[in-house]
């Protein structure tokens, strides 16, 4: 049997010890989280001397028909039963409660004119922005001409077809799904992005009904412990070291007391100030290190021995993460009566966008897929969130309500803000009103995803990421940050990456049979051509009516 140690217990790191166990390897993975999952994780909250409890996703999920990788997981652990295809997007206009639109099934050419004339947009615009998307598909990018040059702003709105408003369809929707702003999005990745949807078009997404831990990631620890693969929680790995030759020989790592996924303390405070009293143990590496964990975590193993190795494991300090606060709201039966007055039954199971919400707001109603909720259950996101950084933590709404100094107080005060609970509240608000009596306080809280920060795909970033090997020959790499032919930042990246590691691993020691990996098909950019040109005639036409309206209306105005 071949030892390989894994840091780090997310979906990149339970995938690569899978493979590796079910190869006959010895396999031990260290965590520093009390729980597995990593950024894709979901917590037990309960309050102090409360009897309500819930399990809490950092954030809503939307898994795409193109997660050949994590689907196949799925399949294996018997966890695709859990899943439910779901065709809608809605959007949310300030003040406009309870009239949305949405689009269905956006890339499907079934539904073409039933998004044109949504409303989310001016058909006319509409028609512009599915042109550049076609535009886009229909261009080769090349990554040593476009990656580090070119944004999906840059890309389109310098079109001659293009208008502000088609243009800014790309934000709306972007910064929701990317957590980045479309002027600092590469254009190549999301151009990969729209190619395999293009392939797969409907259903436009999955989304889990339940809690991603009871129906996921809970199956998959005990897969991974039925293979004799031993988990060590509330690990930190706090050092790599290397033999005269050059492999990995030994890591040390503490007991950690923090969860510093959602602990206002970060990893490098604590290391810092209380590191010195814990325990520290050494474990020699007889085999291979696997190293499953985000960018900022792998810049603390980078002393002069590893940048002398490999100095490209350096490159990943310069990829960005961005927080993407979220906020778990509870509602009781006096939210519910509200709506009924209003005349809706209950809101959409599918994801809603607050159109121009400051911190890019969206939510989704899990209340409408989790079994057991009988009032909704709405999980916000704040795409962008960095506004709100700064601001004192909300006491008794925070996992670490217990050490926070705090004014006394339990209240949220959504009218009057002053935490970044409030403000996300408060913001929410003008979209979907609600009185502070209607929320269930017990269960209320904000996650702001610190030290799990989402790193973007942002212009640039390619050349920064690491392969899944590295320059020491025992060393490997997995995340959703590495390079991968997914690209994009997401749960089938990571997994791409745990099983591309995996094989890599196995090379290595030269035993077991090949990992299978799997790409997402595409459609060749020539296959676009023909559309681009037919349509050419049309996108002209859309863009003088925009102009005409514009004319038209400024006319109005000054008469």
């Amino acid at each position: 049997m071949k030892d390989v140690v894994i840091i780090g217990a997310g979906m990149a790191g339970m995938t690569s010890a899978l493979r590796l166990a079910e190869r006959g390897y010895k396999v031990t993975i260290f965590e520093q989280s009390p729980y597995v999952g990593g950024k894709w994780r979901a917590v037990k909250w309960q309050r102090s001397g409360s009897a309500k409890s819930a399990y809490h996703e950092h954030s809503y999920h939307l898994y795409l028909n193109w997660y050949h990788n994590f689907w196949d997981i799925a399949d294996q652990i018997d966890t695709r039963k859990n899943f439910e295809a779901l065709t809608k997007v809605h959007f949310l206009d300030q003040g406009q409660f309870p009239k949305m639109v949405e689009l269905d099934n956006f890339g499907s050419l079934s539904t073409v004119f039933q998004n044109l004339f949504s409303g989310v947009i001016p058909p006319a615009d509409m028609f512009l922005y599915m042109y550049s998307v076609i535009d886009m598909l229909a261009t080769p990018m090349h990554r040593d001409r476009f990656r580090d040059l070119i944004s999906v702003n840059g890309f389109v709105s310098t079109k001659h077809y293009s208008t502000d408003t088609s243009v800014s369809m790309y934000d709306r929707y972007l910064a929701k799904t990317f957590a980045v702003a479309s002027y600092r999005t590469s254009a190549q990745t999301f151009q990969t992005f729209l190619e395999y949807g293009a392939y797969l078009p409907t259903p436009v997404f999955n989304i889990i009904r339940g809690n991603c831990f009871t129906y996921f990631l809970e199956p998959m620890e005990k897969k991974l412990i039925d293979l004799g693969v031993k988990i060590v929680k509330n690990a930190t790995v706090t050092d790599i070291k290397l033999s005269d030759g050059g492999r990995v020989e030994k890591i040390a790592y503490i007991e950690s007391p923090h969860d510093f996924c959602t602990s206002e303390v970060t990893l490098q405070e604590w290391l810092e100030l209380d590191a010195g009293k814990a325990k520290r143990t050494e474990v020699d590496i007889e085999g291979s290190l696997i190293c499953a964990i985000p960018p900022a975590h792998l810049e603390r193993f980078m002393d002069q021995g590893i940048y002398r190795e490999n100095p490209e494991l350096g490159e990943a300090s310069k990829l960005n993460s961005e927080p993407m606060a979220s906020v778990h709201l509870h509602f009781n039966s006096k939210f519910r009566d509200r709506l009924h007055r209003n005349g809706v039954k209950e809101l959409p199971k599918e994801p809603v966008l607050l159109v121009d919400s400051e911190y890019k707001l969206s939510f989704i109603d899990n209340s409408r897929l989790w079994p057991g909720m009988d009032e909704p259950y709405l999980n916000v996101v704040a795409s962008d969130s960095r506004p709100l950084n700064e601001l004192d933590p909300p006491h008794y709404f925070t996992c670490d309500r217990d050490r926070l100094p705090h004014d006394g107080t339990g209240d949220i005060n959504p009218e009057n803000p002053r935490t970044a609970l409030d403000f996300i509240l408060h913001e929410l608000r003008k979209y979907l009103y609600f009185e502070v009596d209607e929320v269930e306080i017990d269960l209320l809280e904000i996650d702001r995803n610190v030290g799990r920060e989402l790193m973007i795909n942002e212009v640039g970033s390619w050349a920064s990421r690491p392969e899944t090997t590295s320059g020491i020959k025992n060393l490997f790499l997995a995340g959703d940050f590495c390079k991968t032919e997914i690209d994009v930042i997401s749960l089938e990246a990571a997994v791409t990456s745990g099983l591309q590691a995996a094989e890599a691993a196995r090379k290595y020691h030269g035993a077991g049979e090949p990992i299978t990996i799997k790409t997402p098909s595409k459609y060749p950019h020539a296959l676009f051509w023909p559309w681009k040109a037919a349509l050419a005639p049309y996108a002209a036409a859309a863009r003088m009516w925009t102009v005409w309206e514009e004319v038209a209306g400024k006319f109005e105005t000054n008469r």
